[in-house]
């Protein structure tokens, strides 16, 4: 089921009826546009001039062209809507036409001898629609009411002047303007889009809509097919059949349309209508007996006319077998060249090869071998469980829809059937197939591919079509999306969505051995950060050069302490007031601006309130594990404050302690995850590592002497002090 570009008449804004069988007359010869056609799925639109003229003029509208005439006398245009003018008459008379809007007109002038003659004036409007892109062929599915889509019609060139309307307005609703769509009910409608184009032609985009249904699904699809192979029998000329047998036909084929027509069918009176169909192309009686030919084998043969090349097995009286028995022959039927045939009772017939793939046979009698399908579990055409199938390299595959498919094995050819596969991007499973499938059409109608994964925070994930204006095909791989297809995680409800899983967070952070680097671009800081622990959506960073707190030897790593107040505490201290004043922006140097990116992404942390917290110096290894808990603007005297002796040890340095008599606490090498002494050139052993706030203003205060110091306790020994904050991941995007 397809939409279409129709032109209408010049001046004209009468809306043609178009019913959905028409519709899908349509999509059995491919996409109308214009005069050309166009393969399913998204489609460029050109469109032309179809005022048929050749040598016409072509000026755009508010520009102007001219005609220098012998001798003119008189000049007009036959619409001043479209183009206007001027004229100056005499041996070489000037004629000026200005463009007001798209269309065609007349330029007649006449000579002093009264010689009259004309030009043809085409006016082009380039802020109109020249060409637009008509996703998934102009087909749009919602699943339930309430649902909405965009337009399916992307406007490539000109302005968007289109104004749409539902014909159907209880089943699916439509923004004049945008082209939105809205599900009301469950159902099909036509939403008709109308503009002016480029050339002045009125047109009309036609826009199927389906609610709940799939008309490729759904028994409404079965009325519209028999209603256009009713369609195609009465316009037959000649016709084989009787006038009162054709009759019968066309009443059927009325009541059809009748009741695809109605804003809502029953089920009841669709079953109806398609019996009456089938019953009227069964009760078909030809207009004079075929005369029966009696075949080289000695058997009797009638021809069936439609489709040429088949004949029923008959007696020498005409009357053929219970059940009927047919036979394919583009020869002479009984010459050794018969093939059994079958019909699906709807008028259809097919031959098998090999079994349980059967080959339509068409009207003119030939083979259609580009529409062959399989004959599902009960191994017969027209049993309800047919699907197209399709001859690859390596044998024929069933189409599921969506570019998935499954192996036709000759061992069990009424299944069951391979596992699901992709085509991927050629469309193809013979070549590169794509496994695993997820089946999800009973939620949403889909496959994906997936599940897979986990993705480095955990997660397993699958590639699938857009949830709106995609192709309608799975066209990824394992490897990664393709085309049109994006990237979904799967909830816990087992809806899909493309947004992925907050990775939660655990009370103790995991560090890392190769870290990522930010640089001065990503952070506003003028030196680069290096990642040491991930929690959750957040990572712990570290600055790779100090920040000053001595004015007097800026930038030298042997004069940036003493590194305490006079009590040995980080409150009041040296490096308090320097991490406040460089994250805040002021003081000496390398400051932090007041708009570096740190700042939009820098979190707090809730390390004190974690039980076994210690920042003494004799603090365990194991304590001081820290974790984000928010996303804040830092803030006050509280911006940073020092690491406790677990998170140094954990994260940043083996040797990161002098003991009271000179000798150095020490951690483990499997505590000791990231070595950050190593990314320094400065050659000191005693650093101090201060990190974001915690989760009150009075955080800070909680280094005090009775909880802990900060790491080295030789308050006469200068130290070089880093940054280290917990910030939201993001920022490495």
């Amino acid at each position: 089921m397809k939409a279409y570009t129709q032109t209408r008449g010049k001046g004209s804004r009468k809306i043609l009826a178009v019913t959905m069988a028409i519709l899908l007359t349509l999509t059995t010869v491919g996409l109308i546009l214009g005069n050309t056609f166009a393969a399913p799925g998204d489609v460029q639109v050109t469109l032309q001039s179809t005022s048929g003229i050749s040598g016409a003029y072509t000026i755009e509208a508010g520009q102007t062209g001219s005609l220098t005439v012998v001798n003119l006398n008189e000049a007009r245009s036959s619409d001043t809507t479209i183009a206007t003018l001027t004229h100056t008459p005499g041996m070489l008379g000037n004629i000026t036409i200005t463009g007001v809007k798209a269309g065609i007109t007349t330029i007649a002038y006449g000579n002093r001898l009264g010689v009259v003659a004309a030009a043809r004036y085409q006016i082009t409007d380039s802020n109109n629609i020249s060409a637009y892109i008509l996703k998934n062929g102009g087909e749009v599915h919602l699943h339930k009411p309430g649902d909405t889509a965009q337009s399916p019609v992307e406007v490539t060139a000109g302005t968007n002047n289109i104004q749409w309307r539902s014909l159907n307005q209880a089943v699916a609703s439509v923004d004049e303007g945008t082209g939105a769509i809205t599900a009301v009910t469950k159902g099909a409608a036509i939403v008709l889009g109308q503009f002016i184009d480029k050339w002045g032609v009125d047109r009309d985009v036609h826009i199927l809509v389906e609610v709940g249904v799939r008309l490729s699904d759904n028994d409404l699809a079965e009325l519209i097919d028999l209603i256009n192979k009713g369609k195609e029998i009465l316009e037959k000329d000649p016709n084989l059949y009787t006038d009162e047998s054709l009759g019968a036909l066309d009443d059927a084929v009325n009541k059809g349309e009748g009741v695809v027509n109605k804003d809502n069918p029953s089920e009841e009176e669709i079953k109806d209508a398609i019996d009456d169909l089938k019953d009227a192309i069964k009760n078909l009686v030809e207009k004079e007996e075929s005369a029966l030919i009696l075949g080289k084998d000695g058997n009797y043969y009638r021809p069936l006319h439609r489709p040429k090349n088949v004949y029923e097995i008959v007696d020498q009286d005409g009357k053929g077998k219970q059940p009927p028995e047919y036979v394919y022959n583009t020869g002479e039927p009984g010459d050794g060249n018969d093939i059994p045939a079958v019909t699906d009772g709807n008028g259809n017939f097919y031959i098998e090869e090999p079994e349980n793939i059967w080959t339509p046979i068409t009207d003119d009698g030939d083979l259609d071998e580009d529409n062959k399908i399989w004959g599902g579990a009960d191994g017969e055409p027209g049993g309800g469980d047919d699907q197209d199938v399709t001859e690859f390299e390596d044998g024929y595959w069933v189409h599921m829809g969506q570019n998935v498919w499954r192996k036709y094995s000759d061992s069990n050819p009424k299944g069951p059937l391979g596992p699901l596969t992709g085509g991927g991007p050629d469309g193809n499973p013979a070549t590169d197939p794509v496994t695993d499938i997820y089946d999800h059409t009973a939620n949403d109608g889909k496959y994906y591919v997936g599940p897979l994964g986990p993705d480095e925070d955990g997660n397993e994930y699958y590639y699938g079509d857009p949830a709106s204006g995609g192709n309608g095909t799975l066209d990824s791989t394992a490897d990664g999306a393709e085309k049109d297809d994006v990237k979904y995680y799967r909830n816990e409800d087992g809806t899909m969505t493309t947004t992925k899983p907050v990775k939660p967070i655990v009370d103790e952070p995991t560090g890392t051995d190769d870290g990522r680097l930010l640089n001065p671009a990503d952070t506003g800081d003028t030196v680069d950060w290096l990642e040491i622990a991930r929690n959750g959506e957040y990572s712990l960073i570290i600055r790779t050069d100090f920040i000053n707190i001595n004015g007097n030897s800026y930038g030298v790593p042997g004069m940036q302490g003493p590194p305490y107040g006079g009590n040995n505490d980080y409150i009041g201290s040296i490096p308090q007031e320097s991490i406040n004043d460089w994250f805040n922006g002021y003081g000496l140097g390398d400051n932090l601006d007041a708009d570096a990116r740190l700042r939009e992404h820098t979190s707090s942390s809730n390390a004190f309130n974690i039980l076994g917290t210690s920042c003494r110096d004799n603090g365990g290894l194991t304590s001081g594990f820290s974790k984000p808990s928010g996303q804040i603007q830092s803030y006050g005297n509280d911006i940073a404050f020092a690491l406790s002796f677990g998170e140094a040890a954990n994260f940043l340095s083996r040797e990161y302690a002098t003991t009271t008599s000179g000798g150095l606490y020490e951690a483990s090498s499997t505590l000791a995850a990231n070595n950050f002494n190593k990314l320094t050139s400065h050659g000191l052993m005693y650093s101090i590592w201060l990190r974001s706030p915690g989760v009150s203003d009075g955080t800070a205060a909680a280094i005090s002497d009775t909880v802990g110091r900060v790491f080295q306790n030789n308050i006469n020994t200068g130290a070089l002090l880093y940054p280290a904050l917990w910030v939201h991941n993001s920022i490495f995007k």
